[in-house]
């Protein structure tokens, strides 16, 4: 499964952009690496039906980081991630 990283990083910058978060210095590659790692482990351990890169920025990325502006408070507990979401997304934040 062969990602373009570049078409990667533009779809995360354009929904990210869309959900009007601007993303810190790397969080853009943070994010697209997160999504190569979660692709390849999910090949050995199902953590996902969503197989696909591309897919995943919108159903599970920006999903994950869309409740960012309602979140109030130093931390947050997520409970049962399974494959990190939206915990590790929110983290990254």
């Amino acid at each position: 499964m062969s990602v373009d990283a570049i078409e990667l990083e533009v779809s995360l910058e354009k929904g990210l952009a869309g959900l009007a978060i601007r993303p810190r210095d790397n969080l853009v590659h943070d994010f697209a690496r997160f999504l190569r790692l979660l692709a390849q482990w999910n090949q050995a351990f199902n953590l996902t039906s969503i197989r696909a890169p591309e897919e995943m920025v919108a159903r599970h990325v920006l999903d994950s980081v869309s409740i960012v502006r309602f979140l109030r408070g130093a931390s947050i507990l997520d409970v049962g991630t399974g494959a990190g979401l939206p915990g590790i997304p929110l983290a990254l934040i």
